[in-house]
């Protein structure tokens, strides 16, 4: 049976993408004034499907890396120093 943290194990380029990503809503954030939405982070960084720009932001949360408040349009937010 598959464990929570396979991810890790099986990455696959997946930590360029998360850092495409981090730098995505840095710079829409500086921008824009406000976050992004996930599907525009998906269209920036070239993903088809919003779930898989989801997939990698709780990766980046369970790091520290980002964070956002439940149930909130545009609360997207890179932890300082992280």
């Amino acid at each position: 049976m598959a464990g929570r943290d396979d991810h890790l194990i099986h990455d696959r380029g997946g930590e360029a993408r998360r850092r495409n990503i981090v730098g995505a809503i840095e710079t829409m954030t500086a921008e824009n004034g406000y976050a992004p939405t996930i599907r525009e982070i998906s269209d920036v960084v070239g993903l088809r499907s919003p779930d898989s720009v989801v997939y990698h932001l709780l990766i980046l949360r369970d790091a520290g890396r980002v964070t956002w408040k439940e149930g909130k349009s545009r609360t997207l937010r890179i932890v300082p120093g992280s």
